[in-house]
């Protein structure tokens, strides 16, 4: 197995579970669900590295690839749509810690972070898109 087949095996097996860990907690972070907010802040925290582990594997495809990803414009709009995402998922990370520290309105801010988390899950679905359909090519 080559290094870029390697990487990107990682790379499609980082998003998957990432993709999963990130809609789970855009479920479970809805103020009804009754999840504790400590719960949630260790899903976003692994959420997090999965959107990291994704992003360097991303760039690492594209080192071995000789840079031929980081002149095509889907890619570079999905390393836009990442680090989006992943701003997103510091918002949410960041409400969810207001109210553990009790610093916010449960209800407010869970809601907030549900909202950022969707947001992110909106996200990383069109940076699959642009993987798959490779558009602007």
């Amino acid at each position: 197995m080559t290094a870029y087949a390697f990487t990107r095996l990682v790379h499609i097996l980082v998003a998957i579970l990432g993709m999963g860990s990130i809609t789970a907690s855009a479920v479970l972070a809805r103020p009804s669900s009754g999840v504790a907010p400590v719960a949630l802040r260790s899903l976003g925290r692994l959420a997090g590295a999965a959107m990291g582990l994704m992003l360097v594997s991303g760039l690492l495809l594209d080192y071995f690839a000789s840079g031929a990803f980081h002149r095509a414009n889907w890619f570079r709009l999905a390393m836009l749509a990442t680090i989006a995402s992943g701003i997103a998922m510091g918002y949410a990370r960041r409400a969810i810690g207001q109210v553990i520290a009790g610093k916010a309105d449960r209800d407010r801010a869970m809601g907030r972070a549900a909202g950022a988390i969707w947001v992110a899950v909106a996200l990383v679905a069109f940076i699959v898109v642009l993987m798959v359909r490779r558009p602007f090519a």
